[in-house]
């Protein structure tokens, strides 16, 4: 026995090849069941087509919301990776700031700032102090 099982509306939503016909209109035949099944196939409504879009649209943007997540969770690590590597080494940081504000509270040149600073493995571009690690 084939039986074709149907929601509220009697449309077909599945068969079954050793259906019981609970729930559903049974065949005796399984090309009575199939041409049965095919023949009321509902066609995608105007506001399933629209609903069917927006779920696409949807999808598309939580697939960019997760690649921007991942994104922001790598430039969250590096840069507290970078805050903890100045946290590390903030007291040697905080001494060549002061001493390059004496520096330049003493009217020294950027170049002869960077020439004090090349031994400490540091030099000054522009208004930042760069450290060689």
């Amino acid at each position: 026995m084939f039986a074709v099982k149907q929601n509220d509306l009697g449309e077909p939503v599945s068969y079954s090849c050793s259906g019981d016909g609970t729930g559903g209109k049974t065949f005796a035949a399984f090309s009575e069941m199939a041409d049965f099944f095919y023949a009321n196939q509902k066609e995608e409504s105007a506001g399933e087509a629209a609903a069917n879009e927006r779920m696409k649209s949807l999808q598309a943007r939580l697939a960019s919301q997760e690649k921007t997540l991942v994104s922001l969770g790598k430039e969250r690590r590096e840069a507290k990776e970078a805050g903890d590597a100045v946290y590390a080494a903030f007291s040697e940081i905080d001494a060549l700031l002061a001493f390059v504000r004496q520096m330049k509270k003493d009217g020294k040149s950027e170049s002869e700032i960077n020439a004090a600073l090349a031994s400490k493995k540091a030099k000054i571009k522009g208004a930042e102090v760069e450290i060689d690690a």
